[in-house]
């Protein structure tokens, strides 16, 4: 099915694609593609670059790439990709930091918003899993504690038969099935760029610590015997909420979009953006563009404007999203702030660092407010990458409100620990901020008059989600309505209320009855 439905996008194509020639002592060089397609089968490389030199292609050296690239400068995973593959009998690849002009803004632009296409139609792609760094190499060695044992044993017809035994390999999937492949186990697949290579790409051959794994659109195959062929007359699984765990490489694919209802689509993205968001840039601005190709490939099914993550379509389900915990392992303080450098709209999940998580009862959420306006500015051509700027026009009930800080452990703080709101005092609820108001240039003084805006409400438990924002002075704009998100209440409705509208329960909070239209930045 993968090979039949592999169909070559030109406009999509690569600028540059290594030749990396037939057999080993050839030459490598950097080649341009000229829209035919003898460049249409390849393979790429999925690999985390780490800490170790990266030998990268730059305006100074890309004349001299054309000609070769010397084999002696090309890191330990490099060369023994570039063997691989010519053992498959491919003669092309595309490695990121040789095909693309790293220091040209524009180059980098241009290419990066085509990883969509070029990895969904490659012939495979080889993930460099286990490995830390570009020196780290591909091939990983298991060490003498699996060597090959051998026990003869005599048969009563008198003949030898032998017997060879060895420690079992650890099953790969059992690192990746947790949280996606957040283990030490297989570094790579911890990097936010990693996350689209996996999902957009049919084939992937992940070279783990001790096997490889094969993943594909319609099947997962390991060394170890494992996960072995999959029974293909047995129907889907139908809680498409666990499949993200359980087959993670069909819940992230285009084919499978393309079979789920509306809501099941909306859940689907925001499991994507949950999983996603775990995950380390080296870059903060590379938030968007590290998941342009999965944005395109789902907005393809969706047919829905995409604004810094989330879609028009189902703007107020995308707006529940909130900061799900400072990781204490991980925290170096940077994650409790928002990035030095703006990245996205306050509105989006890309505006924060760290992972985020929505509510389960966010897909098919009750709209409170209306929306009249959204735009996002693109930094380059593509819509679905780096941004300049973004706003929201929203109509609906507005509350002043107070702020006041929590007391407690500043190291220990979580986010749903920093923020209370005085008029909610009486009521059960959890009040999110999307970072450490208390400090640091976004500071939020206790005491502090915040708004909240009357977002959504369950159908199913019929809690209530509130934005909590604050006035955008940075702006400049000198408009009063002009606002930022700074976190999310979750009401729960109190039995007294079981029975009301969402309008009995605004009005026993203090909303006044007339709607307000709010920009937000």
């Amino acid at each position: 099915m993968c090979r039949r439905s592999r169909l070559l996008a030109p406009r999509g194509r690569a600028q540059r694609i290594l030749d990396i020639g037939a057999r080993d002592g050839d030459p490598v060089r950097l080649v341009e593609q000229e829209g035919d397609d003898e460049h249409s089968n390849y393979v790429c490389l999925s690999h985390r670059w780490g800490r170790a030199p990266v030998l990268q292609t730059l305006s100074s050296n890309v004349s001299q790439h054309h000609q070769e690239v010397p084999w002696v400068a090309l890191p330990r995973t490099y060369r023994e990709t570039i063997l691989f593959v010519r053992r498959l009998g491919v003669r092309y690849l595309w490695i990121d930091s040789l095909c693309i002009v790293q220091d040209d803004a524009e180059d980098w632009r241009r290419e990066s918003s085509k990883m969509g296409t070029i990895f969904s139609q490659a012939l495979l792609v080889v993930s460099a899993s286990s490995s830390v760094d570009v020196d780290d190499g591909l091939f990983a060695e298991c060490g003498s504690s699996f060597a090959t044992h051998y026990l003869e044993h005599s048969l009563a017809d008198g003949n030898v038969e032998t017997i060879c035994f060895r420690r079992s390999l650890a099953h790969i999937s059992g690192y990746m099935d947790q949280r996606l492949g957040m283990t030490p186990d297989l570094p790579t697949l911890t990097r936010g760029w990693i996350f689209q290579e996996r999902f957009l790409s049919p084939r992937v051959l992940h070279f783990g610590p001790q096997e490889l794994f094969w993943e594909c659109l319609e099947d997962s195959l390991c060394q170890c015997t494992c996960q072995g062929p999959s029974d293909r007359t047995s129907a889907p699984p139908d809680n498409v909420a666990l499949d993200h765990v359980s087959q993670p490489k069909t819940y992230f694919s285009r084919h499978y979009w393309t079979t789920l209802s509306d809501s099941e689509l909306e859940l689907c993205w925001h499991r994507l953006v949950e999983e996603y968001t775990k995950l380390d840039l080296t870059l903060d601005k590379d938030i968007l563009p590290a998941i342009s190709g999965l944005a395109k490939q789902f907005q393809s099914v969706v047919n829905s404007e995409y604004l810094a993550g989330l879609w028009k379509r189902t703007l107020v389900a995308d707006l529940l999203w909130h900061v799900d915990g400072f990781n204490a392992d991980r925290d170096d303080g940077v994650q409790r702030q928002r990035p030095a450098r703006w990245r996205a709209p306050s509105w989006s999940w890309a505006a924060v660092k760290g992972p985020v998580k929505y509510p389960d009862a966010a897909a098919g959420i009750i709209s409170l407010c209306e929306v009249l306006d959204a735009n996002c500015s693109s930094a380059g051509t593509d819509a679905t990458g780096e941004l300049l700027d973004g706003y929201l026009t929203l109509r609906g009930r507005l509350a002043a409100a107070s702020v006041q800080h929590e007391d407690g452990d500043d190291t220990a703080a979580k986010p749903w620990q920093l923020l209370r709101l005085e008029f909610l005092r009486s009521t059960v609820n959890t009040t999110w901020a999307d970072y450490d108001i208390r400090s640091g240039q976004d500071i939020i003084s206790s005491g502090s008059e915040v708004f909240c805006l009357a977002l959504g409400e369950s159908p199913v438990s019929g809690a209530m989600y509130l934005l909590v924002l604050t006035t955008a002075s940075f702006v400049g704009t000198g408009d009063s309505t002009t606002l930022k998100r700074i976190g999310i209440v979750q009401l729960s409705r109190p039995p007294i209320q079981s029975g009301a509208s969402a309008e009995a329960w605004l009005q026993r909070l203090g909303f006044p009855q007339a709607a307000t239209t709010i920009k937000i930045v």
